[in-house]
């Protein structure tokens, strides 16, 4: 089996001084990113927080059709009957 290395396949690259600068750039990038996602989701909180919900509940209870319907069925069966 042959084996070709990560920085022929362009999975790697050489650690330079430019390269490694690169990458700690990309970190703080990152990090500021992670910061000011932080922010803007502590600011959701106080402002979810502030909220009052008020949930209402209508609970109506009406007889099924089917046992109406059954019912009439069979009246009406019955005034038929000689």
């Amino acid at each position: 089996m042959r084996k070709t290395s990560l920085l022929k396949k362009g999975l790697a690259t050489e650690a330079t001084n430019t390269s490694i600068s690169a990458l700690e750039g990309q970190k703080k990038k990152t990090e500021k990113e992670a910061a000011q996602e932080l922010a803007d989701a502590k600011a959701l909180k106080e402002t979810v927080e502030k909220l009052t919900i008020e949930l209402k509940n209508k609970i109506r209870r009406r007889r099924p059709t089917f046992r109406i319907n059954h019912v009439e069925t069979n009246r009406t069966s019955l005034r038929e009957r000689p």
